[in-house]
Formats: structure tokens, sequence, C-alpha cells
């Protein structure tokens, strides 16, 4: 597949792949991640997920998040989302 220029489009699977691979070695297998996940995976301090946190979920500077217990946690699926559509080309 090719686009209007005849530029091959570039394979996004490696990526995908890494991704997973990435998210299954933080979680543990587990399709939840906590603040301290996301910011390893981010590669930013969790003080600054937390402020990001903080500035609610329409600020757009984390995934979806969910509350349990009290606790914000990130599904894998959202995380993986998010980033593939701050992706630069």
């Amino acid at each position: 597949m090719t686009t209007s220029t005849n530029r091959p489009i570039p394979d996004k699977q490696p990526l995908n792949k890494a991704l997973d691979a990435a998210l299954l070695q933080i979680t543990g297998g587990l399709p939840l991640l906590s603040i301290r996940d996301l910011a390893g995976l981010l590669a930013v301090s969790e003080n600054t997920v937390r402020k990001w946190v903080a500035c609610g979920p329409d600020a757009g500077l984390v995934p979806k998040m969910l509350r349990i217990n009290g606790q914000i946690r990130f599904r894998a699926s959202d995380v993986e989302t998010f980033l593939a559509e701050r992706e630069v080309a």
C-alpha cells in the first residue's frame, strides 16, 4: 500500500509488538497500569503523571483512567491508543 506520493506506508506492527512487550513486562501481564507504571513507560516522574491526572481527563495529558478504591489505574489498551494518537510521523 502506498500514499498519494507513492511512498510506502510504514509497518506499525514492530511498534505495536514492542509496546505490547513493554506493557506486559511492566504490568506482569495484568491489564491495568498504576501511575508508577505509566510514569516508567513514559519516562517521566510519578509526580508529573500525578499533575497531569489532577488536570482532569479532558486535558488530554493522560490516557482514559479508572478510579478503583481511590487509586488511579489505566487500561493497557487505552495507553496504547493514547500513544498511537500522539505518534509523530
